[in-house]
């Protein structure tokens, strides 16, 4: 329910701002409370205390006090009950929080002449697509040890933040090296992957 609308429905305390909610709710997040009522009668004694206390502001007084913390909302966790609203904390790894580390030289070369030429260029890292790597009759996929192998690579690279860039064909933008870190990252829901392209000269 919209703020706006639960204060209005409510007909309860029309000086409470969302920030408010926020403030509490990210104060109290620790915090468990049997019922609402506990909660409501924790949040008073917050605010009463405060009041004690000498400061540049006026005290708000028992009555607001009272009022604030009866219209504060309070939400059911398991079997315990929170103040405010419920905190979400996003944990979701994001492209920008990835480091891209490059293949050294060596490796770049070895699997560039592994095509039989010695006539190649390499590309910048550029992001490429995954979108065409899961197939019904993906090797990868329907190999059980492949499968747990690709999960693990993909907690690996939640865990330290980084992932070596794939090899790939810049012409026909197909991996040459790194199929387990590309699908590592579609699991984690990525459309993308880093790549050195390698562009062959005959081709």
């Amino acid at each position: 329910m919209k703020f706006k609308l639960w204060l209005h429905e409510a007909k309860q305390f029309d000086q409470m701002h969302p920030d408010d909610i926020t403030h509490w709710a990210k104060y109290a997040s620790k915090m468990n409370f049997k019922t609402p009522e506990e909660a409501k009668a924790w949040l008073l004694r917050k605010r009463e205390l405060a009041d004690s206390y000498p400061g540049p502001f006026a005290p708000d007084g028992t009555e607001y006090n009272q009022a604030f913390s009866n219209a504060m909302p309070t939400w059911q966790s398991g079997k315990s009950f929170k103040i405010g609203k419920r905190i979400q904390n996003d944990n979701r790894l994001r492209l920008s929080h990835l480091e891209v580390k490059k293949p050294d030289l060596e490796e770049l070369n070895n699997v560039a002449q592994a095509n039989g030429t010695s006539n190649y260029t390499f590309h910048p890292v550029q992001w490429i697509s995954v979108s065409n790597l899961h197939n019904e009759d993906d090797y990868y996929l329907s190999n059980s040890a492949e499968k747990a192998r690709i999960q693990n690579l993909a907690q690996e690279i939640k865990n330290n933040g980084w992932i070596e860039a794939v090899i790939y064909n810049w012409k026909g933008k197909w991996i040459i090296e790194g199929q387990h870190r590309a699908r590592a990252m579609k699991f984690l829901g990525f459309k993308t992957v880093p790549g050195v392209g390698i562009e062959y000269e005959d081709e």
